[in-house]
């Protein structure tokens, strides 16, 4: 469903289609149906996080551009976003995704490396380790 349909089913007064694209959304990012309804200040910084990169599924991009989105997370829930953003980019979403950790990237496609350029991502891994 794209932003337009999404407004024009608001606009119309069709608020079952936004909370149904919402909730299906929120639960894509592991945000349970218990957390639903609380105030985002009663949630922790990863769930904010999850809540903010569900905001931006709901609108459908074709590209999803990410900034250090797993920064400040425990190894866990590093590693469940990962898994989310690689589930998507399987399902044909274009993934632009800057960080610092290149480990989980391994089978993400390509890698840009600004001091060597565009790369392979494991050539990148294996000139990483050969260091």
């Amino acid at each position: 469903m794209s932003i337009p349909k999404i407004r024009a089913a608001l606009d119309a007064g069709d608020l079952e289609t936004a909370e149904r694209l919402a909730r299906e959304k929120l639960l894509l990012v592991g945000i349970s149906e218990d957390l639903f309804s609380r105030s985002p200040f009663e949630l922790s910084g990863g769930q904010m996080r999850r809540v903010a990169i569900a905001g931006i599924l709901a609108m459908e991009p074709e590209v999803l551009v990410l900034d250090e989105p797993t920064a400040g997370l425990d190894p866990a829930g590093r590693k469940e976003l990962m898994e989310i953003f690689q589930g998507l980019h399987e399902d044909g979403m274009t993934i632009v995704l800057v960080t610092h950790l290149i480990e989980p990237l391994v089978d993400s496609g390509h890698v840009f490396d600004s001091s060597r350029g565009f790369i392979n991502s494991r050539q990148f891994l294996k000139a990483q380790t050969a260091c």
